[in-house]
């Protein structure tokens, strides 16, 4: 009885008021934190397109030795792209720990991104809870477009016309893929040359993407 006596004091109520509304407090500054607006997610492109760019320079003008193993990034590319090949990209995401609504984000972004408000309806139609997840959208964005492009000035490809011609949004993608996941963190810093390495090591084998056409080769 005492128990229930000390409950329905005035005290108690204004106590544990004061408590839901702290929570609830604490709560929305949590959301408001982890949130990335449209402002930030401008950035943060702008910065992978900055990035890339710094690395393409540095690969085209380095003389002497890079400062990364070539034959283990080129080990980690081939096995990312057979685990492709045998699963699609879909797990390849998985399988590195990387959320697949990327995919949804990047499709949005790809048929909105001539349109000015493109990030505020990216921040109001997707969530990016980290700064990490939006990075990786970007870097597919921004190696997709460079994919795609030097697969239309059919640049550095040992393909034949016919093989250029199948290739496809899907297999832009495969490349794309492939490459980011490969490459990780290494976009954070934007000056090596392993960026735009790997992307030329991504043209080449283009062919031995199963989603460029019929299979054109074993890895």
């Amino acid at each position: 009885m005492k128990v229930l006596k000390f409950f329905r004091q005035p005290y108690f109520a204004f106590i544990l008021a004061s408590i839901i509304l702290f929570v609830s407090c604490k709560r929305d500054n949590l959301v408001t934190e982890k949130s990335i607006d449209a402002k930030e997610l401008s950035k943060i492109h702008q910065t992978s397109l900055i990035n890339f760019k710094n690395s393409k320079e540095v690969f085209e003008n380095r003389t002497s030795t890079y400062d990364f193993d070539e034959k283990y990034v080129e080990t980690e590319y081939l096995n990312n792209l057979k685990y492709l090949n045998k699963n699609g990209i879909e797990a390849l995401l998985i399988k590195n720990n990387i959320d697949t609504e990327v995919l949804s984000e990047f499709d949005f972004f790809l048929a909105n991104e001539n349109n000015p408000d493109v990030y505020l309806e990216l921040e109001n139609d997707f969530t990016f809870e980290t700064v990490e997840e939006a990075q990786f959208l970007f870097n597919l964005v921004v190696i997709y477009n460079a994919v795609e492009k030097e697969l239309n000035l059919e640049k550095n490809m040992n393909l034949t016309k016919s093989q250029l011609y199948r290739i496809s949004w899907g297999c832009a993608l495969a490349i794309a893929g492939t490459i980011t996941v490969t490459v990780g963190a290494i976009w954070v810093s934007g000056g090596s040359a392993l960026l735009y390495w790997i992307f030329s090591k991504g043209l080449a084998t283009a062919a031995l993407i199963e989603a460029c056409g019929d299979g054109w080769g074993d890895i």
